[in-house]
């Protein structure tokens, strides 16, 4: 869908005819895509915060 600062935005589509458990389905969509970025060595970065200090000593 989108570039994001430090990520790949995407949107996962599905269908089922299943009316009950839709959000136990779509946790386990996300768990497979997990699973198969894990198996792929594809790593999600962080975004990172640098804190610097200045001392007036």
């Amino acid at each position: 869908m989108n570039f994001g600062s430090l990520s790949l935005d995407f949107q996962v589509l599905f269908y089922s005819s299943a009316i009950f458990g839709a959000d136990r389905m779509k946790s386990d969509i996300r768990m497979v895509i997990n699973q198969k970025f894990i198996e792929n060595n594809t790593t999600i970065p962080f975004p990172q915060m640098d804190v610097h200090i200045k001392s007036d000593r």
